[in-house]
């Protein structure tokens, strides 16, 4: 099972999320998401500091907003247990104010349908508290 580090999540632990940049890479480690070096490259590519690149991952049961800066000193990662239940995916979606990331927070859900619970013991949500000290 991955670990997944998040500054909160709820009681049933279907939301979490962190905007510590230490989880955050931790999370986004090739031991976890496979994603590091997809996301350096598209940082690379950055012109500002000030830019952003976003994008949607799947860990376990959980399907991942990830939002970094060029340079790499802050960021988002949010996690949603979407049950393989349409009107809660909906309803998650609608916590990414812009209809583009909706749109493709859909898509991204009714890709991982198939496969949640295969998935579902793959990756949990842990507190961050202390895991870096």
């Amino acid at each position: 099972m991955a670990t997944i580090l998040v500054s909160e999540h709820n009681e049933d632990k279907t939301f979490g999320k962190t905007n510590k940049m230490k989880s955050i890479l931790f999370n986004i480690s090739p031991a976890k998401m496979n994603l590091e070096g997809l996301i350096n490259n598209a940082l690379s590519e950055l012109e500002n500091d000030t830019d952003s690149i976003n994008l949607f991952a799947v860990c376990g049961r959980y399907l991942s907003y990830i939002e970094l800066y060029k340079n790499k000193d802050s960021g988002i990662m949010l996690f949603f247990d979407n049950k393989n239940d349409d009107e809660a995916a909906f309803n998650n979606s609608n916590y990414l104010n812009a209809p583009d990331f909706r749109n493709h927070f859909m898509l991204e859900y009714e890709r991982m349908k198939p496969f949640y619970e295969i998935n579902y013991n793959a990756a949990e949500l842990f507190l961050d508290d202390g895991a870096f000290n």
